[in-house]
């Protein structure tokens, strides 16, 4: 930030803009989970799920109807996803996932989407226990999911299924997988699940809080122009823009002193000017203009000598 003392000085400022960026790959942890009304979530009977470092374990001990459902915020077009992608060490049952699909548009979940790897790994069934989500604009969506189907021949899982693809095309462009998720539950399923892939987006799952990197601090430089004549002498004084990727520091600071006494003042942050100019009006007698930068001497003018 710039702050100036000084009596008659000219002054501008510049500012500079940042930039951001995002990236693919997210990680996903506890917090993170949703809960949506009218369908299961979490665990159920003797099931449980804990997050490690890496992943989710995964305990559904029976197949009396315990069951772990969990689910996260996707907003990822369907049409980037082709294939039943994810990451699984256990049992040789696994859990499926789940792709709660938005088909017209609304931001509401239409549809509920399984891929499981043992049918192919691109081929996904309609789960019918999810098809009247609340808040579907649709009125009758389960008709419309049924209708959506590439397949109805009863494989792959259930009565209404086909691949990725086909259910894209089905659904339409504006088609988004507004939850993904996974879902245990049937068989004796226990393991740990570490990554779950839709399209070129890579979820990930830890119990780490998030790493917030220290900062690089970089304090403020700057230069100067310097004009002289017999009877006056000018400063400009220019800060550099602040580096990408950094935090600004100490300011530059330049003070001008006139036999002594301090004339003028400015503290500069990123991207700044600032002007100043002394004339000696009286001309029988001269004055020692010092210039100093960050508390060091940079500069001395005599100004007026006959």
């Amino acid at each position: 930030m710039k702050r100036i003392i000084v009596a008659a000085a000219a002054i501008s400022v510049l500012a500079v803009p940042g930039a951001a960026h995002a990236a693919a790959s997210q990680q996903i942890r506890p917090s993170d989970l949703v809960e949506l009304p009218g369908v299961a979530n979490g665990d159920g009977g003797q099931a449980s799920h804990s997050f490690t470092g890496d992943g989710i374990a995964v305990d559904v001990p029976d197949a009396n109807g315990s069951y772990v459902v969990l689910r996260w915020r996707a907003n990822v077009p369907l049409s980037q996803v082709v294939t039943v992608d994810y990451d699984w060490s256990g049992t040789d049952n696994r859990p499926g996932i789940k792709y709660d699909v938005d088909g017209d548009g609304d931001g509401t979940v239409d549809c509920e989407l399984i891929g499981e790897q043992a049918y192919g790994g691109t081929d996904v069934w309609l789960n019918k226990d999810t098809t009247d989500f609340t808040g579907s604009d649709l009125a009758q969506n389960a008709t419309y999911c049924e209708n959506a189907a590439p397949l109805h021949d009863g494989a792959s899982g259930a009565t209404d299924h086909g691949s990725l693809h086909g259910w894209s095309g089905r659904l339409g462009s504006n088609a988004t997988i507004v939850y993904a998720g996974i879902g245990a539950s049937d068989l004796v399923q226990q393991g740990v699940l570490t990554r779950v892939g839709l399209g070129a987006t890579q979820y990930r799952f830890t119990n780490q809080s998030a790493q917030v990197d220290a900062p690089v601090v970089v304090d403020v430089t700057g230069s100067r122009v310097v004009h002289q004549t017999r009877h006056a002498v000018g400063f400009r004084f220019v800060s550099n823009a602040q580096p990408n990727g950094t935090t600004a520091g100490r300011d530059v600071q330049w003070v001008v002193t006139v036999n002594g006494h301090r004339r003028f003042t400015v503290s500069q942050g990123p991207g700044e000017k600032a002007s100043y100019r002394f004339v000696n009006h009286n001309r029988r007698h001269a004055k020692v203009v010092r210039l100093f930068k960050n508390g060091a001497a940079v500069g001395r003018f005599v100004v007026g000598r006959a």
